[in-house]
């Protein structure tokens, strides 16, 4: 990824599988919110849920990395 000389960006490149807020990087950028999924079949869960909600705020992620993160917390029950 190149440096951009410390101004914010409206897209990210370099990310192939990611689905960005369209808000993202703009000046309502704080408000937006990325969803990090555990695969490519449960961003597809949350991009279809994405069109009830809108992308306007909402990105989503898939991370094949993120499944050892929820097994290596002990379970409250």
């Amino acid at each position: 990824m190149q440096k951009t000389g410390g101004s914010k960006r409206a897209r990210l490149s370099g990310f192939v599988k990611l689905d960005d807020a369209n808000k993202a990087g703009t000046k309502d950028g704080y408000r937006c919110t990325l969803i990090l999924t555990e695969g490519d079949s449960a961003k597809a869960l949350t991009t279809a849920g994405l069109g009830v909600v809108g992308r306007d705020y909402y990105g989503g992620y898939p991370s094949p990395r993120f499944s050892g993160l929820t097994s290596s917390f002990p379970s409250p029950w």
